[in-house]
């Protein structure tokens, strides 16, 4: 016989508590208020009411809407190929990759290559996309494995082993470390050794997926798995190479299944980065199984977190001019309840900086606010700006015609200027129908 409990409201919550990650993973799953009220009766012998779940679930920040609920499915197919890119290309940038932004989008929606650019800069962004793809795959997951780890750096790397003692998708096989300057003098800092990594990796992923199902609740609490999984990681350095966007990519499952948007460290903020990273391991020394302490003295990350908390809030004036879904308020990240996201994104073909989603300050009006004159405004500097564009380009065809005739007057001038400037023309169209987004829609 099922012995009934109480559960009048407030006083019910801890009777909850025990099964709060199962609660979670319920939720997860789909299932309805109503539902977990059954599954704890079925269970637990737990007799609940499905407002008493739902109080509980409030409280503990359970079910919490992910960033991208509440936007139109075509939206947010476009918001999702924007939030790639822009990762994509500041993760990639933070390495040395040369291509921009616009270049960046240009290669990933229309497969484009950039003259005078690298062939490996190209394929190092193709491979971080997919890496972002395969990223967001995992947050449905709460438990991270070897294998997935070494199919992510597949993806990342891009390409078979080419070496033996540098393989892609398996631990290092030859010790790693990188290079700095203190006191004007070059100082070499190691990573940890090759024979250790596969046991200093599994206790990283012990410690990783222990933070995993725990789900962080609140924005500070993403954070530091965020800080935890990066910083960790770097010090191990488990790869010959990707180290740096392996970490920002796997420090990022955290944040992202606790629904926040991912943490993307802005190019221009490199030195400070590198710099933060480069104090803190010089101050706790190298890793070794000896000293397994994977995150020692974390005290002197605090400056690094407050980067990173400003790098997740902040979006500068250069940043692509679509709205985004969390605004700062006070110290947290907030969601706009209902409000839809626009895609225009004309500033694309420009460099542009920070974090896209993490919030920006002032692009979003007050629901009190008039906006159908900004948004008149907006649409009229964009149309101004295609058709400064497009008279320029006229000139410019005008001249590819010319170059013809002038070229090959002597050869049938008037058959052979027509084919060159007809050749101009749907380069330039081309170029334009790539580049400015507002043709496009």
């Amino acid at each position: 016989m099922i012995e009934k409990v109480v559960t009048d409201g407030i006083a019910f919550r801890s009777k909850l508590a025990p099964y709060e990650l199962e609660i979670r993973e319920l939720k997860i799953a789909g299932e309805s208020i109503r539902g977990i009220a059954s599954k704890m009766l079925e269970r637990h012998a737990l007799h609940v009411s499905h407002n008493a779940v739902a109080s509980f679930m409030k409280t503990h920040d359970i079910g919490r809407k992910n960033f991208l609920d509440g936007i139109q499915e075509t939206r947010k197919r476009e918001l999702l190929k924007q939030l790639r890119a822009v990762w994509t290309h500041d993760s990639t940038s933070l390495e040395g990759n040369t291509l921009t932004l616009g270049d960046t989008m240009a290669v990933l929606e229309y497969g484009l290559t950039v003259k005078g650019k690298p062939l490996k800069d190209h394929q190092d962004i193709v491979s971080h996309a997919k890496g972002v793809d395969f990223v967001q795959a995992l947050t449905g997951s709460n438990t991270l494995t070897v294998e997935d780890v070494f199919t992510l750096h597949r993806i990342v790397i891009g390409e078979d082993a080419y070496d033996i003692y540098r393989p892609v998708g398996a631990w290092k096989r030859e010790d790693n470390g990188t290079y700095g300057v203190e006191n004007g003098k070059s100082v070499y800092m190691p990573y940890a050794k090759a024979d250790e990594t596969a046991k200093l990796m599994k206790s990283w992923l012990v410690d990783f997926n222990r933070k995993l199902r725990k789900r962080a609740r609140s924005q500070e609490e993403a954070l530091e798995a965020y800080v935890g999984a990066h910083v960790s990681f770097v010090r191990i350095h488990p790869f010959f190479d990707g180290n740096g966007r392996m970490a920002r990519l796997l420090a990022n499952i955290p944040v992202l299944r606790a629904g926040f948007p991912p943490i993307v460290v802005p190019v221009e903020a490199r030195l400070d980065y590198i710099r933060e990273l480069w104090d803190y391991q010089r101050a706790v020394g190298a890793i070794s199984l000896e000293n397994g302490n994977l995150l020692p003295d974390a005290g002197r990350l605090a400056n690094f977190r407050n980067l990173l908390r400003d790098w997740w809030r902040t979006i500068p004036t250069r940043r692509c001019a679509f709205r985004s879904l969390y605004i700062p308020n006070g110290r947290n990240i907030r969601r706009i309840p209902g409000r839809q996201v626009g895609i225009g994104c004309s500033g694309m073909s420009r460099t542009m900086t920070a974090n896209t989603l993490a919030g920006q300050a002032g692009s979003q009006m007050s629901r009190s606010t008039p906006s159908t004159s900004i948004q008149l405004g907006t649409r009229c500097w964009n149309l101004l700006q295609t058709t400064m564009f497009i008279l320029g380009l006229a000139f410019r065809i005008l001249g590819d015609v010319t170059a013809g005739i002038n070229r090959n007057f002597s050869r049938d001038a008037v058959g052979l200027a027509v084919q060159t400037g007809l050749d101009g023309i749907s380069r330039r169209i081309f170029w334009v129908l790539t580049r400015f987004p507002l043709l496009k829609h």
